[in-house]
């Protein structure tokens, strides 16, 4: 089972690892002895998670999002000071204005204050996107009635789609950043078939 899960995802395992969003030796890439496959993080900050888990909740995240914007529900990306940085530096191939080039998304990107996400009404709030927030914006969203993706965060418990990215590094930033603009032009696109074929 283990050797299946790990060729299913090796491409992008392969990926992840040749960026450098984990820390570890490189090569062999499956070395028992290798501490690889189990080291998230960035300099000075160590987790500890088998890499291998990472990707369903990645996938099952990303399909979830499709379903609920094709239904129109609402986005709500909520940034610890982060997204916005990662949106605005110079190695970033992605624009911060065609982020939101797709019209008829109902997405709102704000930044994270205390007790925000306890604030927000449920109401027609379809999924949020929690970018390394600290571990009381997890507790808040944990109170609402609404799942959530936590991107790198430090934690995963309480999480619903954890994913494991380390968005400081600008390749996988660019990776997870073009990952959900597909999405959101896909479910669009998805939508509007949908509408047609009525």
């Amino acid at each position: 089972m283990r050797i299946h899960t790990i060729k299913k995802y090796e491409k992008i395992l392969n990926h992840f690892v040749l960026h450098k969003g984990y820390l570890g030796p490189f090569f062999p890439l499956f070395s028992e002895k290798s501490l690889h496959p189990f080291i998230f993080g960035v300099r000075d900050n160590y987790y500890y998670y088998n890499l291998i888990n990472c990707f369903p909740p990645i996938k099952s995240g990303l399909n979830v999002l499709e379903n609920l914007i094709i239904n129109k529900k609402k986005i709500i990306l909520v940034d610890g000071n982060n997204l916005y940085n990662v949106l605005n530096k110079k190695d970033i191939l992605i624009d911060v204005k065609n982020f939101f080039l797709p019209k008829n998304l109902n997405l709102i990107m704000v930044r994270y204050d205390f007790c925000f996400i306890q604030q927000l009404e449920e109401k027609n709030i379809g999924i949020m996107f929690l970018h390394n927030v600290d571990n009381f914006a997890i507790f808040e969203a944990e109170g609402k009635a609404v799942p959530f993706v936590g991107v790198g965060c430090s934690i995963v418990n309480g999480i619903t789609y954890p994913f494991i990215i380390n968005t400081k590094n600008n390749d996988l930033a660019n990776w997870y950043l073009y990952v959900i603009l597909g999405v959101f032009r896909r479910s669009l696109y998805r939508r509007e078939k949908k509408k047609n074929e009525i």
